[in-house]
């Protein structure tokens, strides 16, 4: 009998060590998916951000396309712009209508996010 307790002794010992392994196994694991996330979760952040920029990009190339498509030039409206205040000047009470436009006075300040007329 003395054989069977030694090897019961081995057996509880590979039992334990078993159980320790496991554990480490699981804790590495857990590690992995955790170094995984925070990989995934900047590559979202990173694909945010370049989309972001895309979008921007494309926005400002549209912008550029439609305004060459139009052929707008400013001096051409601040032309239109004297040349109707000096009508308005020429001819009190025309004119007047259109210089007190919001979307006209917008347009003649020269910001880039005023839209064109």
């Amino acid at each position: 009998m003395p054989t069977n307790s030694r090897f019961d002794n081995i057996i509880e010992n590979l039992r334990r060590h078993e159980t320790l392994i496991d554990k480490e196994a699981s804790a590495y694991h857990m590690a992995e998916a955790q170094r995984i996330r925070q990989e995934i979760r900047a590559w979202r952040e990173e694909c945010t951000e370049q989309l972001q920029r895309s979008k921007g990009e494309q926005s400002t190339k549209q912008c550029k396309s439609i305004v060459a498509w139009l052929k707008v030039d400013e001096s051409d409206q601040l032309n239109n712009f004297h040349t109707l205040l000096e009508e308005s000047t020429k001819y009190p009470g025309t004119c007047g209508w259109i210089l007190k436009n919001k979307k006209m006075a917008a347009t003649l300040q020269r910001k880039p996010d005023v839209p064109l007329l």
